[in-house]
């Protein structure tokens, strides 16, 4: 039986369409997830160097950290403080920011300090008027508020953090972005025994930082997340290396850094046996500021002492050549770091600025998260 021209052209419309809807199912679920990691405050001395030996020589009492970490060479050195780093993430990925080798990686703004230094890398921009660390909705747009606009990425980008002005600073209100900061409690619809542990702990937990929590219970809380909703998208921000950096606690700074790479290995061995992450995620690890390169300075950031717009940052992914520590000279900044996230992602992004939002509902949506 001949079919009429109509039924021709309806046959052809339903199987287009049809190809269409699996082609866009199949790129929701091999589109490249991203995941990207800072830890407040880790100089790119201890990263690339390890030890600083002046800063040990001054403690007077190395009895904690000394012998652990300490070694003939900067290389050994640096082997012991960051061991998964530099025996594991060092053949997978790029590194950038060892200024021994004339690699650059510096901040664009002049402030140095926390809100700043996030927004800079995660919005891709150096705003002036991101000035201060106070609790201000963030008229820049970050990369993640970008990607959850997006059909493979919308509904499926997350971030935790210790601190608790993250919130501002992804401006989650107009963003619609799931930030769990601070001493929030654990997201809603995670039905675990674990997470419910950890919200106890959540609450019962002093705020010994004032408005940072303690980083294992933000990191914990981020991989129980992970594990049962599996985000295309996820920032992590840890924060006991600035914590101890400001008190000048140079062996808990030390401490706070080999548990930092222990974290990196947790979330390695995630992306390495959940086939959802395997062979199809991007792993982003940085920092948002320097500290002083001196003994004198090591304790500070922000203006005056003059080093601490350093930085340095890690990628890692499938289509990332595996050459580890980049040692061209080279000038990248940290506003940088968001269109590389762009660019593994394989999508357009520029910077910009948006008031979508109206201040009055944003205050209502942060009121309602309060713990």
């Amino acid at each position: 039986m001949y079919k009429s021209w109509s039924q021709i052209k309806l046959l052809f419309l339903l199987f287009t369409v049809f190809s269409s809807q699996t082609k866009a199912q199949k790129a929701g679920t091999t589109a490249p997830n991203v995941i990207i990691i800072a830890t407040d405050g880790l100089r790119w001395q201890e990263l690339y160097l390890g030890l600083d030996q002046d800063i040990v020589a001054a403690t007077g009492d190395t009895s904690q950290f000394f012998e652990q970490f300490n070694a003939s060479d900067e290389f050994q050195s640096r082997e012991k403080l960051f061991p998964f780093v530099w025996g594991t993430l060092s053949k997978h990925g790029r590194f950038f920011g060892n200024r021994k080798l004339d690699n650059k990686v510096d901040t664009r703004n002049f402030h140095r300090f926390s809100y700043p230094g996030y927004s800079e890398f995660l919005c891709g921009t150096f705003d002036p008027f991101v000035n201060s660390n106070k609790k201000i909705l963030n008229r820049n747009v970050s990369i993640l508020e970008d990607l959850n606009t997006m059909y493979n990425y919308r509904g499926r980008v997350a971030a935790f953090s210790s601190w608790e002005v993250f919130p501002y600073i992804l401006n989650e209100p107009r963003s619609g972005i799931l930030v769990n900061a601070g001493w929030e409690a654990c997201p809603q619809g995670i039905v675990s025994k674990k997470m419910e542990k950890l919200n106890y702990a959540n609450q019962l937990a002093p705020a010994w930082k004032g408005e940072t929590r303690f980083d294992d219970l933000t990191w914990q809380m981020a991989l129980e997340y992970t594990r049962n909703n599996h985000p295309k998208a996820l920032f992590i921000s840890l924060d006991d290396t600035d914590h101890y950096g400001h008190k000048g606690d140079y062996g808990s700074y030390i401490t706070a850094i080999h548990e930092f790479d222990q974290y990196l290995q947790d979330i390695w061995t995630l992306m390495q046996t959940d086939p959802f992450y395997k062979d199809n995620t991007y792993l982003i690890v940085t920092t948002d500021h320097g500290r002083g390169s001196t003994l004198g300075t090591w304790a500070k950031h922000g203006f005056l002492p003059s080093r601490s717009g350093e930085t340095w940052f890690l990628e890692v992914g499938p289509e990332i050549k595996p050459i580890g520590e980049v040692s061209e000279p080279i000038q990248l900044w940290q506003a940088d770091i968001a269109n590389r996230i762009a660019l593994n992602c394989n999508i357009k992004f520029t910077p910009h600025k948006s008031d979508r939002m109206p201040v009055i509902e944003a205050i209502e949506v942060l009121a309602s998260k309060k713990p």
